[in-house]
């Protein structure tokens, strides 16, 4: 059930650039509901190949989603910071 309603892929996208081969493939979260849905993309990895065979793999650093956890956390501590001054004044 939950199969239909969630799904989890990797998509790739070739490019052929000059004499290399270069393939783009990202992890796709995909939500559907009877009302809606939600996607959410994230780069993973590209993989370019030259003419000669050779193979290179460039891992993405996911910028985005690092500056969002980062944002989350400070939501969180700012949260907690309040929590406890406002707990401590109406104390006084």
């Amino acid at each position: 059930m939950a199969a239909s309603f969630i799904r989890f892929e990797t998509r790739t996208l070739p490019i052929i650039a000059g004499n290399q081969r270069i393939v783009l493939q990202a992890r796709a979260l995909q939500i559907r509901l009877p009302f809606g849905g939600f996607v959410w993309n994230r780069p993973a990895i590209v993989r370019v190949r030259s003419a000669d065979g050779r193979n290179c793999v460039l891992m993405v650093r996911d910028v985005t989603r690092l500056a969002q956890i980062a944002l989350l956390a400070l939501g969180i501590a700012g949260s907690i910071l309040i929590g406890f001054t406002m707990r401590n004044s109406i104390r006084r």
